[in-house]
């Protein structure tokens, strides 16, 4: 049940790419211009997830040629993400490394048509041994191709790797009864076709965290109002910052470690009624109104006796921090997706109160 087809004279026909039109024209032609690698006549059917695809006429089908709706909806999605990505990719592809070792890859996509490198998809969705995940790995990587797996099967994707990058994938329903492949990274989720597109992407929002000096603080932000009442204008005050809910530290602190600057501009840019950096006063601290300009006073302590809102910021630890007394946690080695204009940091995902600082 291949994705992939092609005509009398070599030209290749892609199911999930074909249109509507397309696609009801071969149906209905007869006799029908469409054959399988294989040899024998392709059938162009639609699988019980919706996916399009070909199927051997009788008697033509080669032994293990059958793939699950799972597999072929995966496929499609892969395909299609890597189109919008702006690369080159085909379905099952196979070759030979230098060794002769042979390989057949679900979807094979290049940057540009020839190109002797690329990234591999192999959707998993059978059980397969760490032995057998090295050894097909390494025909990929000797043929100069990347491979990334992407694991439907009941085992899950294991430990994280950086040599074998291997992800779990669920399929569900939307209440329309539409299928819906998800891809776990981290601690988010992401829909199959966004993650492909954003993993071939320049630069790729799919990046490996391993190093050893990586943790993320809370920025401690309490809602207001700006006290003019020519302005009323709704904001959000910089209090403090959290290392855990029993650390949290004053605002200088958390500047200067090395990235939180960084983080909380790339806030801002998305959320521009986060009042800019304040500076201390006499009885608090003083920054400016977003909406009019006026000078805001206020204590950090708004935050600890009304309403707050915890937003994560990515930052390095200094050489020769004692971290068991500021409390930082580290980040575990692993894969992570990047957020728009680097926040959230580090794949984190977007807590549910920061929607409505979003939103402002």
């Amino acid at each position: 049940m291949p994705l992939l087809a092609h005509t009398l004279d070599g030209t290749l026909l892609i199911a999930p790419r074909m249109n509507d039109a397309e696609w009801q024209a071969l149906r209905a032609s007869q006799p029908r211009d469409a054959f399988m690698a294989a040899g024998g006549r392709a059938i162009p059917k639609v699988s019980k997830l919706g996916t399009r695809f070909f199927a051997h006429s009788p008697g033509s089908a080669p032994p293990g040629g059958g793939e699950s709706a799972e597999h072929l909806l995966m496929k499609a999605e892969v395909l299609a993400g890597a189109t919008a990505a702006g690369w080159d990719a085909l379905p099952e592809q196979a070759g030979l490394s230098p060794s002769g070792r042979a390989w057949r890859a679900d979807v094979l996509c290049r940057r540009h048509p020839g190109s002797t490198r690329g990234v591999v998809f192999e959707a998993q969705v059978s059980t397969q041994s760490e032995e057998e995940y090295a050894a097909r790995q390494a025909a990929y990587e000797e043929s100069g191709l990347r491979a990334v797996w992407l694991v439907a099967a009941a085992e899950g994707a294991g430990r994280p790797s950086r040599s074998t990058p291997r992800f779990k994938v669920s399929i569900t329903h939307t209440e329309e009864k539409v299928p819906v492949a998800t891809v776990v990274v981290g601690q988010r989720e992401v829909p199959l076709r966004e993650f492909v597109r954003g993993a071939l992407g320049s630069p790729t929002r799919l990046v490996w965290y391993g190093k050893k000096d990586e943790a993320t603080v809370g920025l401690v932000l309490a809602p207001a109002y700006c006290w003019s009442h020519r302005c009323r204008g709704r904001c959000f005050l910089p209090c403090e910052v959290e290392a855990d809910e029993y650390c949290s530290f004053d605002l200088d602190q958390g500047f200067r470690l090395p990235g939180f600057r960084a983080g909380f501009k790339a806030l801002r840019l998305q959320a521009p009624t986060v009042l800019d950096r304040p500076r201390r006063y006499t009885y608090g601290l003083i920054s400016r109104c977003p909406h009019c300009g006026c000078d805001y006073k206020y204590d950090r302590r708004d935050a600890r006796e009304g309403s707050r809102i915890i937003v994560p910021i990515g930052v390095r630890v200094p050489a020769g921090m004692d971290t068991d007394i500021v409390g930082l946690k580290f980040h575990e080695p692993g894969w992570y997706w990047k957020g728009e204009e680097g926040w959230p940091p580090f794949g984190l995902p977007m807590p549910a109160a920061c929607e409505e600082l979003m939103r402002s």
